[in-house]
C-alpha cells in the first residue's frame, strides 16, 4: 500500500494563517462603501484569495486523489 504524505504543521499554519486574511479581506470588501476604499477593497481581496488558493493547492498535490468516472 502506498503510505500517504503527511501535511507538516508549517502547510497546516500557511493555510489558516491565509484563510483568516482571506476571510478578512472578504469582510473589508463587504464593509467597503462605494468610492475609493472599495477599489483598494476589491484588490485586496483578490490577492487574499489567490494566496490562500496557492496555499491550498500546495498542500493538495502532496495527494492522489482518484478520479471517478461519472456513470
Amino acid at each position: 500500500m502506498n503510505k500517504q504524505a503527511e501535511v507538516t504543521t508549517e502547510e497546516k499554519e500557511l493555510v489558516f494563517q491565509r484563510s483568516m486574511i482571506y476571510r478578512q479581506a472578504e469582510k473589508d470588501l463587504q464593509g467597503a462603501k462605494d468610492g475609493e476604499g472599495e477599489a483598494s477593497a476589491k484588490a485586496a481581496h483578490k490577492e487574499a484569495r489567490q494566496k490562500w488558493r496557492d496555499a491550498t493547492d500546495r498542500v493538495a498535490k502532496k495527494y492522489e486523489v482518484p478520479r471517478c468516472e461519472p456513470p
